[in-house]
């Protein structure tokens, strides 16, 4: 029961960040600096499934502490992109595993 949810749950971020991608180009959103992060790059569902079985991805839960403590996918890291050192915490987890790839939700 519990490794579906967790499926679903994943799913359904893969899903949003599909759905979402194409139009968050369309759209300039406030705090976008597309120059600084020209690197990003999106990734299939399946292949974020794959990763996040074989733990070769970090997956950083970007939203508030409150949406995180209610739920979460196991293992994910809580840094809310709203705190004022997001960056270096976020540039701390990448060095401390590094060939792990990063995923935001």
């Amino acid at each position: 029961m519990k490794l579906h949810i967790q499926q679903s749950v994943l799913l359904t971020v893969g899903a949003l960040f599909i759905f979402a991608l194409p139009a968050a180009h369309a759209v300039e959103f406030p705090g976008r600096q597309k120059a600084k992060y020209k690197k990003v790059q999106p990734i299939e569902i399946e292949a974020l499934y794959k990763d996040y079985v074989e733990k070769k991805v970090n997956i950083i839960d970007v939203r508030s502490k409150l949406e995180y403590d209610t739920i979460h996918i196991d293992s994910a890291l809580n840094i809310p992109v709203t705190k004022r050192n997001f960056e270096s915490e976020l540039k701390k987890v990448i060095a401390s595993t590094p060939g792990k790839k990063t995923a935001f939700y």
